[in-house]
């Protein structure tokens, strides 16, 4: 069993050696019912996997009964795992810590939360690496950056992400690395990791760290009030709570807190970045391995589009986020703006092509040639209509898995069932990238 249907009637089914005109298919997904309004034993197929097309048949239509009967070679149910929706996280403010000169520091996430520094850091010291450029020292003493809040962030007091490097030039006490004291903070407490939900609690790890060595922190921050520490791009543990964080303040601080006890910190800081959502361990290796790069880097060209509008009124879009380079294997896509309560999956090749209404579809499919089903990596649409693959390019399932070789073009579109007003099918545009 996959999950129930949208109003909570109906169940997802995978039946594995299904066959449908005396063809074997292979596995299908399978929307089965009952109940005096949709008669009994009524059963639907909303994913088929035939061998040559990626798309649903308007004359896949059939009755329960009919499909258990045509069942070889001994039916399989089974749940699939992690399923359902992967939200893509949003930069919500973003301080590169770049300045040479002045009192202004300068948010580039687009949100508009500049800050003023205050207490005279140090400006312009070497950065973490090449990427992050330089960097800003904090005296510990009264060294800090202050921000005037806005709805961009005053909202985040649950599914929130953070990530920095630090180099610290002490490690006692409570120190702080960015947050507001009415909601939440992040930052250390002597040698360990230190998030704090404001009149909450105190979620604390213990860590392997050192004076005078620059160290890449992450915290996250989920819907279950559960915390995840990452240090050097790798979760080494964290701790649950029961609460979300409480409603912010006006003002938002780096390098310390206020009001109540300041809790400076007295070491450089450099690449603070925000994000509304929960980074997976992909997105946080991510930021640790491109120093100075966010996940709001666009990776691709989109073309096709835009896509014939589904249900919902809308068309489906693909974006990618990451690295083209092959060797570092950082490469996400995501389909947004599809109807909620769906199914689908990302279908790729090297060749691009155009064919409307496929299969009795009412998108149009932007590829051609030889194409990969990434059918394993099937996932729901969620409330939201938006779904993240983490791409393995060491093996894209052409039959057999191939690995995708720097100075090769593939395509992606994301395939997706519809009920526009019955069942039917539809795909995102295209989106294009080229490998290193």
């Amino acid at each position: 069993m996959l999950g129930t249907d949208p109003d909570g009637i109906g169940l997802l089914v995978r039946i594995q050696n299904v066959r449908h005109a005396g063809q074997d298919s292979g596995w299908s997904i399978w929307h089965a019912w009952s109940g005096p309004t949709r008669g009994l034993g009524a059963c639907r197929q909303v994913l088929p996997s035939g061998l040559s097309l990626p798309w649903y048949s308007g004359d896949m239509e059939a009755r329960w009964a009919k499909c258990r009967r045509s069942i070889i070679g001994g039916a399989v149910l089974y749940a699939l795992a992690s399923m359902g929706l992967a939200q893509t996280p949003q930069l919500v403010a973003w301080y590169k810590l770049d300045e040479a000169s002045g009192t202004t520091c300068n948010d580039s996430s687009g949100s508009g939360l500049n800050g003023i520094f205050e207490g005279g850091p140090k400006m312009g010291v070497s950065g973490a690496a090449v990427g992050t450029n330089t960097a800003v020292h904090f005296d510990g003493i009264d060294d800090r950056a202050v921000i005037k809040g806005n709805p961009a962030i005053a909202g985040l007091r649950e599914q929130l992400s953070a990530a920095c490097w630090m180099k610290a030039d002490l490690l006692a006490g409570v120190q702080r690395f960015f947050g507001n004291d009415g909601s939440w903070t992040w930052g250390l407490t002597g040698t360990s990791m230190r998030f704090t939900t404001r009149g909450v609690r105190d979620y604390d790890l213990p860590a392997s760290l050192s004076t005078g060595v620059w160290y890449h922190m992450a915290v996250v921050f989920d819907a279950n009030y559960d915390c995840t520490f990452y240090l050097d791009g790798l979760p080494i543990g964290g701790a649950s709570g029961t609460k979300r964080a409480n409603p912010a303040l006006d003002f938002w601080h780096i390098a310390n807190k206020d009001p109540g006890p300041p809790e400076w910190f007295n070491g450089i800081l450099d690449d603070i970045q925000v994000y509304s959502g929960v980074l997976n361990d992909t997105e946080v290796l991510y930021l640790y391995d491109n120093p100075g790069q966010t996940l709001s880097s666009a990776v691709g060209t989109n073309y096709c589009g835009p896509a014939n509008k589904h249900s919902g009124g809308t068309a489906g879009v693909m974006s990618g986020w990451g690295s083209t380079q092959v060797a570092q294997n950082n490469l996400s896509l995501t389909a947004s703006s599809l109807p909620p309560g769906e199914w689908g999956y990302l279908i790729a090749s090297q060749t691009k092509g155009f064919r409307p209404f496929p299969g009795s579809s009412q998108g149009n499919l932007c590829l051609a040639g030889k194409m990969g089903r990434f059918v394993k990596q099937l996932s729901g649409t969620g409330a939201a209509g938006t779904v993240t693959v983490t791409l393995d390019l060491t093996s894209f399932p052409m039959g057999p898995q191939v690995p995708v070789q720097p100075g090769e073009t593939w395509n992606f579109q994301f395939w997706f069932t519809d009920s526009n007003p019955t069942a039917t099918s539809n795909f995102t545009d295209g989106l294009s990238a080229m490998f290193l």
